[in-house]
């Protein structure tokens, strides 16, 4: 649980910071590229393969 609970605080404070860099880039023109998809590009293939919706990984 201890390991779960460290794991959804990192992607919280992950998802903060791209929606904060959502704010300040993607919010002032529409015709700039959107920084989500930048950031989620962006991220380890380990971790976007270790994310399966409803359930838990595999060494939780």
């Amino acid at each position: 649980m201890r390991r779960r609970r460290v794991e959804l605080e990192k992607l919280e404070a992950t998802l903060t910071q791209m929606a904060s860099r959502c704010d300040g880039a993607c919010a002032t023109s529409p015709l700039e590229p959107c920084a989500i998809f930048d950031d989620i590009a962006a991220l380890p293939a380990a971790a976007a393969r270790s994310f399966t919706p409803g359930r838990a990984p595999k060494d939780a």
